[in-house]
């Protein structure tokens, strides 16, 4: 016999339905957090490897982090600065020289102790040569030494002068001692050539003439170099608008010069690569500072050329650094 429907009863079946339902719903939302908590630990995850990933590639710096992630990086660095605007292309965009002697460079190679041992034969590296200090025969005084001996000077085609300190260190050590600190000394601007054009590629654009760069194996067109690392920099065409990335050794002694040349120019508010004889009027016409930071670079340039077999070029910018700024170190460096 069927249980008669009373109102109690009624009452009872309605509030376990209600039961049921918030059972349904506390069970639906126990789903859906768990589902939103996967998401959020997978998602923490993958965020982590991609850390990960970026901090090795910066710490090995491997060539598929400096040629294809690096440049990226720096380009929206830039554009940030920039507030993604046009960058300014004037001297106040540029930051102040400073000079290579105060990076410690220098002190840690000259301090550095250097064995009077050969290297062993398989080291593909040669003796150096004995420096010529012995006392004249009969004599008290030594042999007077005023030449140094450039043969021995290493010479890396991407001016990565850090990873051979050793050579560089051999090369001064193998030097009469009397022109051992000066030598030190002009090797010391002439690393950080490099790290200095690095520097002002992220600040100002090289923008090429109509032949475009100038590298050891021919021209690429024009276009701008619109951010520089360690392995090279970006090139991007203005025929084509495609970008490539360009290694330092691959870019000739001209082409380095050039780039000195155009920066250089920016500091006394000329236009492009002017001709020499406006290079030299333009020391009497740019402000103060804008001539101290291009007699810095006059330098850099100057000593780079003389380092590499160019010493008539060389003495060129040395004597247009101690135009801009008769303080200059440039000066040390010319004969008297």
């Amino acid at each position: 016999m069927n249980e008669k429907t009373t109102p109690g009863n009624q009452l009872k079946v309605s509030k376990t339905a209600v039961k049921q339902r918030l059972a349904a719903v506390d069970e639906r939302k126990r789903i859906q957090q768990a589902r939103r908590r996967r998401i959020e630990q997978a998602f923490l995850l993958l965020l982590g490897v991609f850390i990960v990933v970026i901090f090795i590639g910066i710490k090995q710096r491997s060539p598929w982090y400096v040629n294809h992630v690096e440049p990226v990086v720096q380009n929206i660095m830039t554009a940030t600065r920039s507030g993604n605007a046009e960058r300014t292309m004037d001297r106040a965009s540029l930051p102040t020289y400073t000079d290579a002697s105060e990076s410690g460079w220098l002190e840690d190679m000259m301090d550095a102790p250097v064995s009077d041992t050969p290297p062993p034969v398989d080291s593909g590296v040669a003796p150096p040569p004995v420096p010529n200090d012995d006392p004249v025969p009969g004599s008290d005084q030594p042999v007077a030494a005023s030449v140094v001996d450039t043969r021995t000077r290493p010479r890396p085609a991407d001016l990565d002068f850090h990873s051979l300190k050793s050579q560089v260190r051999r090369h001064v050590f193998s030097q009469p001692a009397s022109l051992r600190a000066l030598e030190a000394e002009r090797v010391t601007y002439v690393a950080s050539a490099r790290s200095h054009l690095i520097l002002l590629m992220r600040f100002i654009p090289y923008e090429t003439d109509a032949g475009g760069l100038l590298l050891k194996n021919g021209r690429t067109g024009p276009g701008a170099v619109v951010g520089a690392n360690e392995r090279g920099f970006l090139f991007v065409s203005h025929r084509t608008e495609k970008r490539a990335v360009i290694p330092w050794d691959t870019v000739s002694l001209e082409q380095y010069v050039a780039f000195f040349q155009y920066y250089i120019a920016k500091r006394l508010d000329l236009d492009g690569i002017p001709s020499w004889n406006v290079f030299m009027k333009a020391g009497t016409l740019a402000p103060v500072q804008g001539r101290r930071d291009a007699a810095g670079e006059c330098l850099l340039a100057g000593l780079l050329c003389d380092w590499y077999g160019k010493p008539e070029f060389g003495e060129k910018f040395l004597r247009l650094a101690v135009q801009y700024d008769p303080r200059s170190p440039a000066r040390k460096f010319l004969d008297p």
